[in-house]
């Protein structure tokens, strides 16, 4: 019976796919199918593929732990979320579920390529961790002025803000975390600092923001990617809101109005979506102008379209979800299941199936593989006479 080859374009095409859970166990197939599934290409091609497929991304939430579960799996009636062996685990008390202190539970500071942005409270340890495939890096502490930093430490009558925001910059193929801190009193800012981390370079570096000299004020939440560039709600003059912007690819800030509002009613929640390409322009989706039909909550934020495009996944001040029909009008309450009995918030996110790794993690399990083979090399079994001359000629010098 004749053996069918596949061409390795049919093999790659099939196998960038499957789900990475899947690719995972495949390495161990063949040499050729590890090799072809752990190269940069094919690492690109999958997340190119997942990116423009239909697919629903996965949602992960931080609340004891983290946990995640397909998005999918939330369009059913009751859907279960499953804890993640993340790397925050040994540092954050889990066991205890009577109480909630956010001080001791891990936080989420953005997605992005499904590598998703972790840390503990006091952002003493952050983490890049890709979900998928169970990698992770060690984010290494801030510039060295942080530890003479008076912003750090608390100073009575000052309201310090820290914000985050992560993502990646395809001009130099790098992924980048953003910090801004600011500090103020009887909102008057005596103190603004921006800083960037470079995934390739591993390090931290100080921004210039000409827009400081600016008339703002920077709210609390994590900066939202779009189009490589990362969007921070402030507060104008007059408390007017405003989107500050910050370019992943040139490192340069701005600012961005939400269109032209004139409002007679009052609402419980407007989206504002971005046309896609343009990013001055932005325009109200809808308005949820019932209060009563989701509900006494003060946050209300939108997590993912469903793929008819006519309802979104609303978390509800980390405390439940539910889909909104904007078509419709309707709102229908989500089920969930595997969250801890203690009725405490969580902070909600999408990360994509991703084969995403580190460098420093990838190069360390190489040379641990390599070391390993050259332990449990074995001579060959020597047959004869001239097979021990070439062993001894190739492998010993003989000393008298």
């Amino acid at each position: 019976m004749a053996t069918l080859f596949l061409p390795l374009e049919i093999i790659t095409n099939i196998l960038s796919r499957l789900p990475s859970k899947s690719l995972c166990r495949f390495k161990c197939v063949s040499k050729q199918w590890n090799s072809q599934i752990s190269s940069p290409n094919f690492i690109n091609l999958y997340l190119t593929q997942t990116l423009i497929s239909d697919n629903y991304p996965n949602l992960i939430i931080a609340q004891f732990s983290l946990s995640s579960t397909p998005i999918s799996d939330v369009l059913n009636p009751n859907f279960h979320f499953t804890e993640l062996n993340h790397p925050l685990k040994r540092l954050c008390r889990t066991q205890d579920f009577s109480y909630y202190d956010p001080k001791v539970h891990p936080q989420i500071l953005g997605s992005c390529n499904g590598i998703v942005c972790i840390a503990v409270y006091d952002k003493s340890s952050i983490f890049l961790y890709n979900p998928c495939i169970k990698t992770h890096r060690l984010i290494p502490h801030f510039l060295p002025s942080d530890d003479t930093n008076p912003l750090l430490e608390i100073t009575p009558g000052y309201i310090n803000v820290v914000v985050f925001g992560f993502g990646y910059d395809s001009r130099s193929d790098d992924y980048k975390m953003m910090r801004m801190i600011e500090a103020r009193m009887r909102n008057m800012v005596s103190y603004r600092e921006s800083s960037v981390y470079s995934m390739r370079d591993d390090s931290w570096k100080l921004l210039i923001d000409e827009t400081n000299t600016m008339e703002y004020i920077l709210q609390n939440g994590m900066g939202v990617l779009s189009n490589e560039v990362l969007h921070f709600v402030v507060a104008g003059p007059n408390y007017k809101p405003l989107i500050k912007c910050y370019n992943l690819c040139n490192e340069t800030f701005s600012f961005d109005e939400l269109g032209k509002r004139n409002d007679r009613v009052l609402v419980k929640a407007d989206l504002w979506v971005m046309e896609y390409g343009n990013e001055e322009s932005w325009f109200r989706l809808f308005s949820i102008r019932d209060p009563s039909m989701i509900g006494d909550f003060t946050h209300t934020r939108p997590i993912v379209y469903s793929k008819d495009r006519r309802r979104i996944l609303l978390d509800l001040d980390g405390l439940s979800f539910g889909w909104y029909d904007w078509c419709s009008k309707k709102f229908e309450r989500v089920r969930v299941h595997g969250w801890p009995s203690c009725y405490a918030p969580c902070e909600s996110w999408t990360f994509v199936d991703s084969l995403v790794s580190f460098g420093k993690e990838t190069e360390k399990n190489k040379k641990k593989e390599k070391e390993k083979s050259e332990s449990k090399i074995v001579p060959k079994k020597i047959k004869n006479k001239a097979d021990i001359d070439g062993f001894l000629s190739s492998g010993f010098k003989l000393r008298l």
